[in-house]
């Protein structure tokens, strides 16, 4: 059950667009330590206004790594210093990621509503679940 406000009733996280996409990006981080079952629990992102706005969270996001990758290697361009490389993989599998679940949210919409592309999310997802 969703959190509790001060009424303690369980908030509704389809409120609003911004709690829309914190419970997508929720749901998102589930699939891919795979501890969210699809088949029974995937409807929700047949709702279109779910799943644009998990692609707004997705996108800011995208923005963050973007700006890191760009930044890490504009000022250590020329480094061997492993503490750099390894913060660049690390964005740089984060991106990567991100791009994937932006890509299956966007064909989920342009199938209106197709849930089906959920599966490749549950099948590449896992590779990435320390970068989400």
């Amino acid at each position: 059950m969703g959190k509790k406000n001060k009424n303690n009733r369980p908030k509704d996280p389809m409120t609003n667009t911004r709690s829309m996409g914190r419970e997508g990006m929720r749901i998102i981080r589930e699939i891919a330590h795979g501890k969210y079952n699809i088949y029974n629990e995937g409807h929700i992102f047949r709702n279109l206004d779910f799943v644009k706005a998990t692609i707004v969270e997705v996108d800011k996001r995208i923005i963050d790594n973007q700006i890191h990758i760009n930044a890490i290697m504009f000022a250590y361009q020329n480094s061997d210093n492993p503490a750099v490389s390894n913060l660049l993989y690390r964005d740089q599998k984060s991106y990567e990621a991100y791009m994937l679940i932006r890509s299956v949210l966007s064909n989920i919409i342009m199938s209106n509503g197709d849930t089906g592309f959920l599966m490749v999310l549950a099948n590449k997802l896992p590779a990435y679940k320390y970068n989400i």
